[in-house]
This record gives C-alpha cells, sequence and structure tokens, in this order.
C-alpha cells in the first residue's frame, strides 16, 4: 500500500523502478497481450494518453515495482497476470525531477 511506501533521493533512484510518472511496458501472461501505459496521479488522467491512475487497481500495483515482476490485478471475476516487461520512460533516470 501507498502507506508501507518508502521516500528515497532521484539520485538514487534504480533505473528498474516504477516510479510516478513512469510509461511502463507490461505483458499479460495469460493472453501475451503488450500494453503501455503512464503511472499518474488522478488529476492527470485525462490529460496523459494511455494513463493509469495511482488510485486505481493496476496503478496500486505497479508503483514501486521492478522491470521483470509480475503483478497481479483483479478484473472482475478474474485476476489477470501481468509482468513488467520494460520501462521506456523514468522520470528520475530522464533528469525529469520536477514531475
Amino acid at each position: 500500500t501507498l502507506d508501507e511506501a518508502t521516500t528515497i533521493p532521484a539520485d538514487f533512484t534504480p533505473r528498474e523502478l516504477v516510479t510516478m510518472n513512469s510509461t511502463v511496458g507490461l505483458v499479460d501472461l495469460e493472453s501475451g497481450e503488450h500494453k503501455l501505459c503512464t503511472l499518474v496521479y488522478p488529476d492527470d488522467r485525462e490529460l496523459v494518453r494511455n494513463s493509469v491512475g495511482i488510485l486505481q487497481r493496476l496503478g496500486l500495483c505497479l508503483l514501486g515495482q521492478c522491470i521483470g515482476d509480475i503483478v497481479e490485478v483483479q478484473d472482475g471475476s478474474r485476476v489477470r497476470r501481468l509482468r513488467i516487461d520494460s520501462l521506456p520512460y523514468q522520470p528520475e533516470a530522464a533528469g525529469d525531477t520536477h514531475l
């Protein structure tokens, strides 16, 4: 949960760690479908294409995970298993610490 999160300085953020405003590549382990999404704050959901809000189930699962991790998300009556396949954009790695 967010209550368990730890804050670390931007300079020490691992490049494979999903942080706020990161763009994440996901693979559905059942269907093989690939998807890109950007983890955003609730107010930014309408502004960012293919965004996932931090308070949505998927957003809560993604924050703090790393490339290669598998997240499980309840989707109606089933659980979707998604692997974090890539992190094409992470603000800290890009030097965008103002985000």
